[in-house]
């Protein structure tokens, strides 16, 4: 190879023109264009000069052009002015954007400090090696290093700036970060129309109202859990079911009664279908036995719950008729739908039982006209004779509930009925739900979409295994994990999607088979599935109540239950004289109860509790609202100083604050700030106002 250093290789000429191109380079790199005459015009004396070989070394730096740094500026600027109106979970989008940016242009500079570094090293050593061949070169090259160096100088000032300007940027999206609560409460302030703060309990703080689904005009699906009532105290609850927090598991006892009522209206559903199996006997109104110990006249334990819980304005109901249990009556392995005389095992025996039951006003009017009847199978091995006979019996049914009731029933059909008998037409039916056929841990076969008269209707369960199997039975029970409430989440996400018009789930008390509702320890929290049900049925309600006994989690120092009542665990709480509930009472300071992922809509909300207390003690409590996101206190309201009720039997309502809250899930928590001497039996929320401006409902 021919040596760099030959003079003869070198013509003066081609030296200029190869300097000038790598300058070119070098400036095109940098994205700087030179101020005409910025250098031309300088003396350079003759000291100034410095040797090529401090540009060869390793103290080199260049990084993102002045250009570059005037564009970030532009789009910080952006930035500053979008973050104060974007939402929490936006300003999340938007901060890890901000990080991929910045990220993205740390690694480019670096690249291109490494690339120049390079350029300049060799720009250096060919120089030095030209300048060596052509001595009467040389001044020139120094001259245009020592410009090119001159440039670097001035990039590093540009970087030192931007560098600043990334840190403020930085500082700044923190202390953004820190003050979005205040923030929040500035919009909320501004949304929420201006209401003057009562100190008081109004007669509107403790007044339940209906739940958002009953409007036909608000969008949500109705929701109806299929409720039974088989809990009995001779039934061996052993460790294969998911049991309950409850001590009592028996219907015989208003406490069963209790615990279901609480939870049904904690889940603000639109409708709740109580079954219906029938009665040994269709005349005798004080014999309550039929199959499955399901006789609808047992629903007057429901009934007298509903009473002690002051909430036979709320509470809608309708039947299901779990077809199943008709041939027990009847004696025989399979009912005859050619026999006229088996038909009244669905009338006399249940579906007329059932409504002269239920109190007239509870029933459910499905769009506002007729009363709901969801039926279940009827398959070969229930029944017989099917093909052209079922569509003669719902006739008969239809007129039979006309005489006696003055209205139409809407039938709610299993889609099976149609495969059983072709005669049956679209009108036969209101709806169709498909049941489920449930395969071994696939969530999908958990849940049914059917499509009749231009409406979809779903059916779910939140998780199933055959009945009286063991836990992990895998695909010998067609076993269908909860997925922590993600199988359930599935359905009813797919649901809403469809933007079905009725959704049926079995079943609200099933704990034989795993597909329960009901509080238990098993969840995440005891409530979980009550809450996943409100946030179909009612996603942002405007009253809830909370029984104090019935908390997800609380604090408390004592290590058993002082109370004996309820639940085994260390929370004390004793039945009501009343037999009405219970309470939370031989309370310490610093104990508390808590409710856990409530989801709220954007509102003024007003809270009281229902207390009683010994007319001489100093008794504090205070409401918290915790972010459950961050499990940090939200709202931390003012310290209550509850007045003495007579005793400690004598209940009161004491109003505990009001505050405005942004669309969210929060944690609600009761703090005692004193010892003894107070009783609380529940806390209730209520909604005073709402938010006006677009977009606040965004649930976080």
């Amino acid at each position: 190879m021919s040596s760099l250093t030959s003079a003869s290789r070198w013509h003066p000429r081609q030296c200029r023109i190869l300097v000038f191109r790598l300058l070119v380079l070098v400036c095109v790199l940098l994205l700087l264009t030179p101020t005409r005459g910025e250098f031309d015009n300088e003396e350079q004396p003759e000291h100034e000069f410095s040797s090529v070989d401090k540009l060869s070394g390793k103290d080199i730096n260049v990084d993102i052009p002045k250009a570059l740094t005037r564009e970030i500026d532009r789009q910080t600027h952006e930035m500053e002015q979008r973050l104060r109106a974007l939402h929490e979970k936006e300003l999340d989008l938007l901060r890890e954007e901000y990080e991929r940016q910045l990220d993205y242009w740390r690694r480019k500079a670096k690249i291109f400090q490494s690339n120049q570094k390079r350029s300049l090293r060799e720009t250096s050593s060919q120089v030095q090696r030209r300048q060596d061949a052509s001595p009467d070169h040389s001044h020139r090259k120094l001259l245009t290093l020592r410009k090119v160096k001159r440039r670097i100088n001035k990039v590093k000032i540009s970087i030192e700036k931007l560098e600043y300007s990334l840190s403020q940027l930085s500082d700044h999206l923190i202390s953004m970060n820190e003050t979005r609560l205040d923030l929040e409460q500035q919009e909320a302030d501004a949304c929420t129309p201006a209401v003057t703060q009562q100190n008081f309990v109004l007669p509107s703080d403790t007044e339940l109202v209906r739940p958002a689904s009953w409007n036909p005009n608000s969008g949500l699906p109705i929701v109806a859990p299929i409720t039974a009532y088989t809990w009995k105290g001779t039934f061996d609850f052993d460790d294969r079911y998911e049991k309950p927090i409850y001590q009592t598991l028996d219907r015989e006892s208003d406490d069963f009664w209790n615990y279901l009522v609480d939870e049904l209206l904690l889940s603000r559903t639109t409708v709740i279908m109580l079954h219906g199996r029938g009665c040994y006997n269709a005349t005798d109104p004080d014999n309550w036995r039929g199959p499955g110990e399901m006789c609808p006249r047992v629903l007057q334990k429901f009934i007298d719950a509903v009473y002690r819980a002051n909430a036979s304005d709320v509470i809608q109901c309708g039947m299901f008729d779990a077809t199943g249990a008709y041939r027990h009556n009847a004696g025989v392995d399979r009912l005859d739908f050619a026999n006229v005389t088996h038909w009244d095992y669905f009338w006399s025996y249940n579906i007329k039982i059932w409504f002269e039951t239920i109190p007239r006003e509870w029933w459910y009017l499905l769009d506002g006209e007729r009363p709901i009847i969801a039926s279940w199978t009827i398959r070969n091995e229930l029944f017989e004779n099917q093909e052209g006979n079922v569509s003669l019996m719902l006739a008969w049914l239809r007129e039979r509930f006309q005489e006696h009731f003055g209205v139409e029933p809407a039938f709610i059909l299993q889609s099976d009925w149609f495969k059983y008998d072709s005669t049956l037409t679209e009108a036969d039916a209101a709806g169709v739900h498909g049941w489920f056929k449930p395969v071994h841990d696939d969530m999908n076969s958990v849940y049914t979409l059917e499509y009749h008269n231009n409406d979809y209707w779903g059916m779910s369960v939140p998780g199933f295994r055959n009945g009286y199997s063991l836990r992990n039975c895998s695909s010998t029970c067609r076993h269908v994990t909860r997925r922590n409430g993600t199988t359930f989440l599935n359905a009813m996400t797919k649901f809403a999607t469809a933007k079905a018009k009725f959704i049926l789930l079995e079943g609200w008390t099933d704990m034989i088979e795993s597909a329960g509702f009901y509080r238990s320890d098993e969840w995440l929290y005891p409530t979980q599935y009550i809450n996943l049900v409100r946030r179909f049925s009612d996603p942002t309600p405007e009253t809830l109540r909370f029984q104090a006994e019935g908390a997800d989690a609380f604090f408390d120092t004592s290590i058993e239950n002082e109370g004996r009542h309820y639940a085994n665990r260390s929370l004390d709480v004793r039945a009501l004289d009343d037999g009405s509930g219970w309470y939370v009472g031989y309370t310490v300071a610093g104990e508390w109860l808590e409710y856990q992922n409530v989801q709220l809509g954007c509102g003024t909300y007003r809270f009281t509790a229902r207390v009683a207390t010994r007319e001489s003690s100093d008794r504090k409590v205070r409401m918290q609202v915790w972010d459950a996101e961050t499990s940090t206190i939200y709202r931390n309201m003012s310290s209550v100083e509850i007045p003495s009720s007579g005793g400690l039997n004598n209940y009161i309502l004491c109003h505990l604050g009001e505050t405005k809250l942004y669309a969210g899930t929060y944690n609600l928590r009761l703090l005692f700030e004193s010892t003894g001497s107070l009783n609380v039996d529940w806390f209730f929320l209520k909604r005073s106002a709402t938010c006006s401006c677009e977009g606040d409902w965004k649930i976080k």
